[in-house]
């Protein structure tokens, strides 16, 4: 079970902001809100050294970006006063995420570094991931017609030539892990999305 940021007492989580709505089942140990497409959600974190932060995240591919980090000082404060400051924190981080929630609606923010083309899989495969990291995205297509064991799956090779991308290309023996030439060239004609060549 997630740990939510503990709230004061009688302090309600606003249901609905400017289109973003709240997940209470999310299993981040955040306060959770969502867009309506599911490609922006907003969490609202409290964390170890006495601060509260938030971030909007595209967790289609665990990309986002910090909104703001809140420290708070508790000073000497122990047992329930100690609480008491954190959750006056936490409904100052909350608030704050409000005014951007209203100020920005889920349609209107995107990361900039997430590839629309990516979850445009070429024909005959699905996307199995879409990782993007701060040094290099990975992205995993399955053949359509593969059939893979999940206890197989959560091994499966990646294809990393450091070049910003990784292309894993599966097929129904898992033998395969090739980043696939043609398949790259497809994705740039039709979508002149900026991707690295990788090496012949």
């Amino acid at each position: 079970m997630p740990a939510k940021p503990p709230l004061p007492d009688g302090y309600e989580l606003p249901e609905s902001v400017n289109g973003w709505q709240h997940d209470p089942e999310s299993s981040k140990n955040a306060h959770v809100w969502t867009g309506p497409e599911g490609t922006a959600s907003v969490g609202v974190f409290e964390s170890v050294g006495d601060e509260v932060y938030a971030k909007v995240v595209d967790p289609r591919a665990g990309a986002g970006e910090e909104l703001f980090r809140l420290a708070y000082d508790p000073g000497d404060a122990t047992g329930a006063a100690y609480t008491d400051a954190i959750r006056g924190a936490v409904r100052e981080g909350v608030e704050r995420a409000r005014e951007w929630m209203r100020s920005t609606a889920p349609s209107e923010w995107s990361h900039p570094d997430v590839c629309e083309a990516v979850f445009d899989a070429p024909a005959g495969y699905t996307l199995e991931r879409y990782f993007h990291g701060n040094r290099e995205s990975i992205v995993y297509y399955r053949r359509t017609d593969a059939v893979i064991d999940q206890a197989v799956g959560r091994q499966l090779p990646r294809c990393s030539r450091e070049l910003g991308i990784g292309i894993l290309i599966v097929d129904a023996k898992l033998t395969q892990c090739d980043g696939d030439q043609e398949v790259l060239a497809t994705i740039v004609q039709r979508h002149h999305c900026r991707w690295p060549r990788l090496p012949t």
